[in-house]
Parts: structure tokens; C-alpha cells; sequence
């Protein structure tokens, strides 16, 4: 058994070096935050991590045994198994991860690599909006009620929100960002009446209370979930995410913009 433990420790060790190089590359790369805790990256990691420290290790310390015959051909076949499965974890991750987030009617949404396919938004003309990654859009809506309103049908019949709508997405300029400024969150108004987002409110107020005057609050929707995030004023650099439920549509009065 004592065989069996030492064969299981030295895969499990490679395995944990290759599995926290990829848990790098994708925090850094493909699910940087607020993604990856809005958009699917722990979800991601679970994939490679049941792959990649569960189902190889195992099937080592079931076969194992000293001497026995074709053990380097099982350990070959083992090694092959795992990584297929840690290829189509990637492949899974790579596939659905956040390409853009985009700033439409008072929110950012993020947009997956494959809808953005779908979409006819490649790599490349994304690049046109901007080099961060995920690149950063604002859509431009127009300011015509019945327009917007022709558009917010159209988006309601294709079953997807008015942030797919391509045609109006333009570069994230000085333009934009005021005004997303001028559109921000006013926090302490919408959780007036929601004391259990109170507790959250103050805890980020007394961390970063020296830099409030430069900090704006946006409503994030994402694929796991609802939030507030906490933007730099200058260049809206991300700063946290609040775990607090943003204003339904139904639910916006002006008090809660500022």
C-alpha cells in the first residue's frame, strides 16, 4: 500500500504544479476580475481541478502496483485520460469565458466569447474598442424615447438584452466615461431601505473611505449573478465587487442615479 501512497503523492504533486499554473494563466488572462468571481471562473476551475487532481491521481493509486507487468503502458493510458479530459476542461473555460462587458441603459453586462461568435464579433474587431481585456464597450443607444424603445422590443423578441446589440457599441473614450459617471449608482439612497446590504456598504466605506470622492458605483450582471461594482472615477479601473443585489428595471427611481 505504502507503493501505492508514494505513486499517489508524486501525481498529485505534478498535478497541483500544472494545476496552479493554469489557475494563473486564467485569472490573469481569460477571467481577470470582476470576472472571475461573476462569470464563471471558479466554476471553470472546479472542471480542471476534478480533472486535473481527482481523476488522474485516482486512477494511479488504483492501478499501481510495483512490478506489475504493463505498468508503464497503464501509466501511459492514465496520463493520456487525464489529459484529454484537463484539454476539454480548457477547451470549456476558453470557449465560455467573459470577451467583453459592455455599458448599456445603466449597467455593464458581459458578453461570452461564444455569443459574441454568434454575434459576428470576432477577436480582431473587438480590438477596435479598446486593447483591456475583456475589452470595455460602451453602447451608444439613441436618445429618441420611441427609438430605444424599438430596440429594447427587438432585443425582447431575440430573447438577449439591448447589450447585444452591436450596431450601437463604440470605443470606452473620456465621452463614455462621463457618461457613465453621470449615470452612477447612488448606493446609499437604494439600500436606504435594504438594511441587509447596509453591513456590506459600510464595511467597503471604512476600507476605502480616503478614496470615496474618486469612486463610482455601477450595477454588474453578469452569468452568475447581480452586483454592484466599485469603479475608479478617472478610468474606470476596477477597485470590488459589492455583494449587493443592484434596482431592477421596475425597480429604478432617480434618486438612485447621482
Amino acid at each position: 500500500m505504502i507503493h501505492k501512497l508514494k505513486a499517489f503523492a508524486v501525481h498529485i504533486g505534478i498535478s497541483l504544479v500544472i494545476f496552479f499554473a493554469l489557475l494563473s494563466f486564467i485569472i490573469y488572462f481569460w477571467y481577470p476580475q470582476p470576472f472571475f468571481t461573476s462569470d464563471g471562473g471558479w466554476q471553470g476551475i472546479r472542471i480542471i481541478a476534478a480533472v486535473d487532481l481527482v481523476l488522474g491521481p485516482l486512477l494511479t493509486l488504483i492501478v499501481y502496483k510495483p512490478n506489475k507487468p504493463r505498468l508503464k503502458m497503464d501509466l501511459t493510458i492514465i496520463g493520456i485520460i487525464q489529459a484529454a479530459a484537463l484539454g476539454w476542461g480548457l477547451w470549456v473555460v476558453h470557449h465560455e469565458r467573459p470577451i467583453a462587458t459592455v455599458y448599456a441603459e445603466g449597467a455593464f453586462s458581459s458578453v461570452t466569447a461564444n455569443k459574441m461568435t454568434i454575434l459576428g464579433m470576432t477577436e480582431d474587431k473587438l480590438k477596435a474598442f479598446g486593447e483591456r481585456t475583456p475589452v470595455w464597450i460602451y453602447s451608444k443607444l439613441p436618445d429618441d424615447l420611441d427609438a430605444l424603445q424599438e430596440i429594447r422590443i427587438r432585443a425582447a423578441q431575440s430573447g438577449r438584452g439591448v447589450h447585444f446589440e452591436t450596431e450601437f457599441y463604440t470605443p470606452m473614450d473620456k465621452t463614455a466615461r462621463d457618461k457613465i459617471t453621470s449615470e452612477k449608482l447612488n448606493v446609499e439612497a437604494w439600500i436606504q431601505d435594504r438594511p441587509e446590504f447596509k453591513q456590506t456598504y459600510e464595511k467597503f466605506v471604512k476600507r476605502y473611505e480616503a478614496q470615496m470622492d474618486d469612486i463610482i458605483f455601477i450595477p454588474w450582471l453578469a452569468r452568475h449573478g447581480r452586483n454592484i461594482v466599485a469603479l475608479s472615477k478617472e478610468d474606470l479601473s476596477y477597485i470590488a465587487t459589492l455583494d449587493i443585489r443592484p434596482p431592477e428595471v421596475d425597480e429604478e427611481k432617480p434618486e438612485y442615479r447621482s
